[in-house]
């Protein structure tokens, strides 16, 4: 019915509204405690959204919440250390993906249709 999908679209927009904005997880010059929390905070954010996204929504929030898990791993392997990430060099081609491009696209879409911003 339209009153719970009213209902649904105001828990998106109040989530979106709620969640600060994380900072980057690479920036340069900050230490592996900070980018661990940096990224367990990213991650934390997707978590919340992906819990009230709507259905459209739910397999690009999946795929997002994977590659940040996966990210997660590779950076856990290191320390979380940028340093000792850039001398392993490990494939990281697979996080560098346009489908992660058009799925912003489409989350920002959704939250300009249904939030207003």
């Amino acid at each position: 019915s339209e009153a719970v999908a009213d209902a649904d679209d105001r828990r998106f927009c109040d989530v979106v509204e709620q969640a600060a904005p994380t900072a980057d997880p690479f920036e340069s010059g900050i230490g592996p405690d900070e980018v661990e929390r940096r990224l367990t905070e990213l991650r934390q954010q997707f978590d919340d959204l992906a819990a009230v996204a709507p259905e459209e929504l739910a397999s690009d929030l999946d795929e997002l919440g994977t590659a940040l898990a996966d990210l997660d791993e590779v950076l856990a392997a290191e320390d979380y250390d940028l340093l000792a990430l850039a001398e392993s060099s490990p494939d990281l081609s697979r996080f560098d993906d346009p489908r992660f491009e058009q799925i912003g696209a489409r989350l920002a879409e959704h939250r300009a249709d249904v939030c207003g911003s």
